[in-house]
């Protein structure tokens, strides 16, 4: 007979193997959408700059972006929350 503790042990690892896929398929997406190069503009302090991606980093769960500012040169690893859009050149 199974207890009420074992149910919710149950339902609490199926919810962890989702977040789990989540988390590789948004590292993934990141991988395939931020490649090397690629302008983005991001929000950092509530501040909008423009950047150059040099690479995704992190691991599934604590994916990053890796940037160089436009205008500075200054790298900065970026939560992929942090980056508002892509920006394309004409």
């Amino acid at each position: 007979m199974r207890t009420d503790s074992d149910l919710s042990l149950a339902v609490l690892r199926r919810q962890m193997a989702q977040l789990k896929m989540v988390n590789q398929n948004i590292h993934n997406l990141a991988r395939s959408i931020f490649k090397e190069g690629v302008k983005v503009q991001y929000t950092v302090n509530a501040r909008e700059y423009f950047g150059r991606v040099v690479e995704v980093i992190g691991e599934p769960g604590h994916t990053q972006v890796r940037v160089i500012n436009i205008v500075t040169n200054r790298k900065r690893d970026l939560l992929v929350a942090d980056i508002t859009g892509l920006v394309q050149e004409n």
